[in-house]
């Protein structure tokens, strides 16, 4: 008789004893799991595809990584939840667990309107529109792709500016009360 070593903690006799002691989801794959997500909030009155499963947040930054952090600001999470402090999303001021960072250089266009399909709120840090449309303002919302965004300076632009960091937030408030 052949023995196996326990080395991960969970040998049991009965492997449904797994699915009892831990969850049902524990032996789900990530499109079960999708599809559970999906009856749930169905069930839970959420039908609209703004509660889509496959996005996990509901705020998306787009920034240039390399760029901002050259100059200077390295603690960019920290930055972002004290910007989302003048904003409200549901009656409540957001965390940054609601937020995803994503670095737009590793995005091209056709990922970038993928992604923005599925978050509630999407802002970008940009001094230039990085795509092939033909935008030449910043600080204000944006309808693109089917979805409204806000388009801001990039960070070191407003953090070295006042008036401009006072245009942001104004900016970004109302952009957050819009429904």
């Amino acid at each position: 008789m052949e023995h196996q070593i326990d080395t991960s903690g969970m040998h049991v006799e009965n492997p449904l004893e797994l699915q009892m002691l831990f969850s049902e989801l524990i032996f789900l794959d990530n499109r079960e799991l999708t599809d559970f997500r999906m009856v749930v909030s169905e069930k839970a009155g959420f039908n609209d595809e703004t509660t889509d499963t496959v996005a996990t947040f509901q705020i998306a930054f787009f920034l240039d990584f390399k760029t901002t952090l050259a100059a200077g600001f390295t603690d960019i999470e920290n930055l972002l939840g004290r910007m989302l402090l003048v904003t409200q999303l549901d009656g409540k001021a957001p965390t940054m667990e609601l937020a995803e960072v994503i670095d737009i250089c590793k995005f091209s266009e056709e990922q970038f309107a993928e992604k923005v399909k599925f978050c509630r709120k999407i802002i970008i840090f940009s001094n230039e529109w990085p795509f092939d449309q033909n935008i030449t303002k910043n600080n204000h919302v944006l309808s693109v792709y089917d979805s409204r965004l806000f388009h801001a300076p990039a960070i070191p632009s407003i953090m070295t500016d006042i008036e401009l960091k006072k245009a942001f937030a104004a900016g970004l408030k109302n952009y957050f009360l819009e429904a």
